[in-house]
């Protein structure tokens, strides 16, 4: 699933630069290309974590792809590819305050013994617990 996140980090990271660069609020559609990045989005503690940074999914039969909203600005962007990259690195620190990515009460995120991404009610994103 690295690549699957690498892509998703790579993806808002593009769309920051994008907004940076033109101030544009339109919504991005998050489209899987490669193989892994399809596996990724029909596992669903995958699709628990695109939901916890706020990445939305399809609202109606019309819609396909889950996609980046509009309201999302460049430095919620960035933040949000900046917690995928230390959850990557392994420098991801535990909240334990209950609050979220942006601030707000959400859920948390911890890896179980498998390396796997559990998300529960409280919305901080780690890979390793804060002293």
């Amino acid at each position: 699933m690295t690549n699957a996140l690498h892509w998703v980090s790579s993806s808002l990271q593009e769309v920051a630069d994008d907004r940076e660069a033109d101030g544009g609020e339109e919504i991005i559609p998050l489209v899987p290309i490669t193989e892994e990045a399809m596996t990724a989005m029909e596992n669903p503690q995958f699709l628990k974590l695109l939901t916890a940074l706020n990445i939305v999914p399809p609202s109606d039969e019309q819609e396909i792809y889950w996609h980046i909203p509009g309201h999302l600005n460049v430095q919620d962007l960035k933040k949000r590819t900046e917690i995928i990259n230390q959850a990557l690195d392994g420098s991801l620190i535990t909240q334990h305050s209950g609050e979220g990515i942006d601030g707000s009460a959400g859920s948390r995120q911890d890896n179980d013994a498998d390396g796997n991404i559990n998300i529960s009610e409280e919305r901080g994103f780690s890979s390793k617990q804060a002293a």
